[in-house]
Parts: C-alpha cells; sequence; structure tokens
C-alpha cells in the first residue's frame, strides 16, 4: 500500500529557500563574531593588566558553539556565538565575549567570562568575589561570567554593551587582584 503523502510546511518551506537561508546564518554569524572580537580587542590592554596575564589582538578567534550545522549537539535548546582567547600565556583558562541563547529566562545573554580548566581553580577565584555589592557577577562549574539579558534588537548595539561590560569585568579582576594568583595555587 503506497504511504499518503502530509503536508510539512517545513520541508516545502525549506525546499524554497535553504540556499538563501544558509547564508542568512552565516551572514548573522559572522556579524556577530566580528562584533565580539571588535569588543575584546578594544579592551586588551587593560583586561591583560586586570587579570595579570599578557593578552595580545592575535589571540582573539571567533568561535560558535556548536560549531557547525553538522554537528550532532544541535537539539534547538542553547547557542553561542563569540570571541575567544584560550590559554592565554599557556594559563589554565580561557577568556570569551558572547552571546548565547538558551532555553532558560531570558534567552538571549550578552557574556563577558573566564573559564577554568580545574574547577577547584574556579571556586577559589569565585570565592575572593563574593562579597556585598559584587553585581551581577555569577559562576557555575568552571566559569565565572557577567551576563546581561538582550533583546533581539539589542544585537545593533552589542559592541557598546560588550564595551560597557568589558569596563566592569576589568574593574571586578582589578578589585580582584587578577587571575594569576589562582592559577598558580593547588
Amino acid at each position: 500500500m503506497p504511504v499518503q503523502p502530509k503536508s510539512n510546511p517545513l520541508l516545502e518551506e525549506g525546499a524554497k529557500s535553504y540556499p538563501q537561508a544558509l547564508l542568512a546564518l552565516s551572514d548573522f554569524g559572522q556579524q556577530v563574531q566580528d562584533m565580539c572580537c571588535a569588543a575584546m580587542k578594544r579592551h586588551l590592554t587593560e583586561l591583560g593588566d586586570a587579570l595579570g596575564l599578557p593578552l595580545q589582538a592575535k589571540q582573539v578567534k571567533p568561535f560558535a558553539g556548536p560549531s557547525s550545522l553538522s554537528s550532532g549537539n544541535i537539539d534547538g535548546t542553547w547557542a553561542s556565538l563569540g570571541a575567544k582567547i584560550g590559554r592565554p600565556s599557556g594559563a589554565k583558562c580561557d577568556l570569551w565575549n558572547y552571546i548565547w541563547w538558551g532555553d532558560d529566562t531570558p534567552p538571549l545573554n550578552a557574556v563577558v567570562s573566564l573559564s577554568f580548566a580545574d574547577p577547584e581553580v574556579a571556586e577559589r577565584a569565585w570565592a575572593s568575589m563574593r562579597h556585598p555589592g559584587s553585581c551581577d557577577f555569577d559562576e557555575d562549574e568552571r566559569e565565572i561570567h557577567h551576563s546581561r539579558p538582550l533583546e533581539p534588537a539589542d544585537l545593533t548595539q552589542l559592541e557598546a554593551i560588550l564595551d560597557e561590560m568589558n569596563r566592569e569585568w576589568i574593574a571586578l579582576w582589578q578589585k580582584v587582584g587578577g587571575v594569576k594568583q589562582f592559577l598558580g595555587k593547588r
């Protein structure tokens, strides 16, 4: 018995616009990554001084998570696009400026963060930051982050938003005394 065709609007629309949708995703991702990289690069000297790690513009790289449309990590609940400095000066941490979509509230956020290879190091660094008036900073298992909810229209101002967040991030690390003090202890 032949299978009866069913209406499938996604397949029908996809057949019409798949190449244009891929181009739109690529252009969107590139624009967001470019803004995140530019914001990070603008603050490298102050950020490096505050963290106690020498940072160079050539270390700033765009990133995407999941990294491709063919990734098995795509489940429709999260995504991120931005800029990263991986292991500056051999330190066991990564520095990030990115936007994050999640299935929680709010669903879209700008994030400036530092992730550590060792969760115990992250916990020691976080312990030095937890005090009254430490504003909207948070941590999870390996990452200390500063995040701000965004509306889609806010992306036109993403660089300015990240500039302000980077200045706040720098001030926090200046107050704490940098990150090197935590990376060298066991």
